[in-house]
């Protein structure tokens, strides 16, 4: 916080997590996880876009999956970046299925009409 507060952030909060995901902290898992998908067969979806969390746009061969799931475990997650990608492919609705509505608050602050298109499910 202090950084972000030194760079010129108005705010900065605390967020409470259980590890250090996506960091570099997560390298020993990085390491086992390259080894299972390295392993294991993956197939693109047919009808369905598959987005990257780490460059925001949908994943294009299973090679660039496989290369891009391996970063994620280290590096930020792009979900800004995914859902502007999204809305601009012209979704007209938005499911978030996890508990609370965190996401959903998250997409106000990104795109006030994407806002409007979310259902949440609980």
């Amino acid at each position: 916080m202090h950084h972000a507060e030194e760079k010129g952030a108005k705010k900065a909060n605390r967020i409470k997590t259980s590890g250090a995901f996506h960091t570099t902290a997560m390298a020993g898992a990085q390491e086992t996880l390259s080894k299972m998908l390295d392993n294991m067969e993956i197939r693109l979806p047919e009808k369905i876009a598959v987005y990257s969390n780490v460059t925001g746009k949908p994943y294009t061969s299973v090679a660039e999956m496989r290369a891009l799931l391996k970063r994620q475990v280290v590096e930020p997650v792009a979900w800004e970046a995914s859902m502007k990608e999204i809305i601009s492919q012209g979704v007209t609705k938005i499911v978030e299925t996890g508990p609370g509505m965190q996401l959903k608050a998250m997409l106000k602050r990104t795109d006030l009409s994407a806002y409007d298109l979310c259902e949440v499910l609980s």
